[in-house]
């Protein structure tokens, strides 16, 4: 093989490796989770979701949700029942508990599909449900870049 030739494939694979990285970089975008005037968290979702809020007497539940079902559940406040996933067909795989959080993962024996969940305390919760296996690890991403920005 050339010179010449090795170098158009050195350049050609060097184009596609930008270009996946490019695309990964921008497939989660910036959602600020706010309730009245305070910000509660920032966190990286992926595009084309549906944002429902559900006010309650100590709190708020805001569901970000997708067309293929998945969703991602924020909670702010008391008076929840924990951890979210306690019907008999959320299949635990995984727990961990650390000072911070409690962390369960799992998934549907009905359907199969994945979730997990953070309690950092009975005032911060976070769930992703009904994801598929082949986007787990995106939505792991997502529950990783949560970060809470309000004190209580």
């Amino acid at each position: 093989m050339s010179t010449k030739t090795i170098n158009k494939i050195t350049l050609l694979l060097f184009a596609l490796c930008i270009s996946t990285l490019a695309q990964n970089s921008t497939s989660l975008v910036r959602f600020v989770w706010s309730w009245n005037e305070d910000t509660l968290g920032i966190i990286d979702v992926p595009k084309g979701y549906q944002v429902k809020n559900n006010q309650y007497g100590e709190g708020l539940i805001t569901n970000i949700s997708y067309k293929d079902g998945s969703s991602i559940t924020l909670h702010f406040g008391g008076v929840i029942k924990l951890p979210f996933c306690q019907l008999p067909e959320c299949i635990v795989i995984d727990s961990i508990k650390t000072s911070v959080y409690t962390m369960r993962s799992g998934f549907s024996n009905k359907n199969k599909l994945m979730w997990r969940e953070i309690n950092y305390s009975s005032w911060f919760n976070i769930l992703y449900a009904n994801v598929k296996k082949s986007n787990k690890k995106t939505f792991d991403e997502v529950l990783k870049s949560f970060v809470i920005k309000k004190s209580i």
